[in-house]
């Protein structure tokens, strides 16, 4: 059972939400604002790569510069409050301008992404004190329902937020004012408990899109704020592995899957699973010896396998041969213990399944790992409990009858001759057979 150290809303210094605030001012600019604006600049705001070109800051970019300079900034307490109704009028407005911000720096040109964070800085501190209302105090809308003006896009707090962290963290071109977010104040403890909130929630009711901000290279250093999340999970990497886990299953479980995260949680981690171990994987140990890993594993590529054959995209090919890629560093590292956890699954089953789906192509990773895979299970059916149960699963109907299909069913048949192999020297040339003195081990 994880024990998480969190309740974020004491840590807040409460006070009422904005008492001094000009809130008649601030409901009639909410009300007047060109939320239609930012549906129509989405599509117009891209700029093909390797084109510099200048785009004008948008109308509704200046009045949201405005409307924070002039109807929240100057009354935005120094420290956040907790005390917020998600259907505040301020904290509402501040909603929508904050998206307004948000959109005009996920373009990809350079002079205009230069010039709105010039005009932002000034005012982030105000900026981040929302940012953690918005993350803390409940979900909320730009507007509550029974306003039919609501367009259908940054309709989430949570969600404004992520947008927010994941543009100054990670776009391209960097963004000026991403040095200036490094240095916040509670930037690492809004992120770790976004993504333990997310791996908690077993409706998926905020998504899984913390993954993004959890990205690094595992060769060079741990994925920023994963110490953080570890040090809000009691320093217990076994319970954050769960939760990874947890993120991983309810995820997939959804009708339709969030890919795009579930591959950042995927990649978080295959990267923990280098075969060398640089000593800077915090989650190594833990997902090593995980009792259940190989076995989640499995039953998640068989969910994965069920959505490619109802909607099948590339993305989804990517997923499954990420996680093949998974387990088979688990038993490349593990050896014997990893592979007999294995062979107790459907895994023979499950490539068999990926040889007649359309993630198998000649050229396929998903190939190329189901085929390592078996010849690696291959290797240790010198070991009796491994043989008895990788025999059974060939010659279940499943198995049997399309094990000629493909790449991937040839080296079934080469792992069926195999069994042949030592079941012959078992009935009929014992002495061939090794002996360790473990009878259950080996043959004799």
């Amino acid at each position: 059972m994880l024990k998480l150290p969190i309740n974020i809303l004491i840590s807040l210094e409460c006070c009422h939400t904005s008492k001094d605030f000009p809130r008649d001012r601030i409901a009639e600019e909410h009300f007047n604002f060109p939320l239609q604006a930012l549906l129509d600049y989405k599509d117009i705001s891209r700029v093909p790569v390797g084109q510099n070109l200048t785009l004008p800051i948008p109308p509704f970019f200046t009045r949201a510069i405005e409307g924070w300079t002039t109807f929240i900034h100057p009354y935005t307490p120094h420290h956040a409050f907790a005390e917020c109704s998600p259907w505040d009028t301020v904290r509402c407005y501040a909603h929508v301008l904050i998206s307004s911000m948000t959109l005009v720096l996920e373009t990809e040109n350079r002079k205009q992404i230069e010039a709105a964070s010039s005009q932002i800085a000034p005012l982030w501190h105000s900026v981040w004190i929302w940012l953690q209302i918005l993350h803390y105090g409940g979900d909320s809308s730009f507007a509550p329902p029974t306003e039919g003006h609501l367009p259908p896009v940054y309709t989430s707090g949570r969600a404004a937020v992520f947008r927010m962290l994941n543009v100054l963290l990670y776009n391209k071109p960097q963004i000026p004012l991403r040095e200036v977010l490094i240095k916040t104040e509670r930037l690492d403890e809004i992120i770790a408990t976004m993504w333990i909130d997310e791996g908690l929630d077993v409706n998926a009711t905020n998504g899984f899109q913390a993954s993004h901000l959890i990205r690094s290279d595992p060769l060079t250093a741990p994925p920023p704020f994963l110490l953080e999340i570890v040090a809000r999970c009691g320093g217990n990497t076994d319970d954050v592995v769960r939760l990874l886990l947890c993120r991983i299953k309810h995820n997939i479980k959804q009708s339709t899957p969030d890919l795009e995260s579930l591959k950042q949680d995927y990649n978080l981690l295959w990267g923990q699973l280098e075969r060398d171990n640089t000593g800077i994987m915090l989650l190594r140990q833990a997902i090593l010896f995980h009792p259940a890993f190989i076995t989640t594993m499995v039953d998640m590529i068989s969910l994965l396998l069920e959505h490619q054959r109802s909607q099948p995209t590339p993305l989804i090919s990517e997923c499954i041969s990420i996680q093949l890629d998974t387990i088979f560093r688990h038993v490349y590292i593990m050896g014997f213990d990893s592979v007999l956890q294995l062979a107790e699954t459907t895994i023979l089953s499950l490539l068999t399944q990926i040889s007649l789906a359309s993630v198998s192509t000649p050229k396929s990773k998903a190939v190329y790992f189901s085929m390592a895979l078996q010849i690696f299970i291959g290797r240790f059916t010198f070991y009796r409990p491994v043989f008895v149960l990788v025999r059974r699963s060939l010659m279940t109907p499943d198995v049997a009858h399309r094990r000629r299909i493909g790449l991937i069913g040839q080296h079934m048949i080469a792992l069926q001759s195999h069994i042949g192999a030592w079941l012959k020297i078992r009935k009929l040339e014992t002495q061939h057979v090794l002996d360790c003195g473990n009878l259950r081990m080996f043959w004799v």
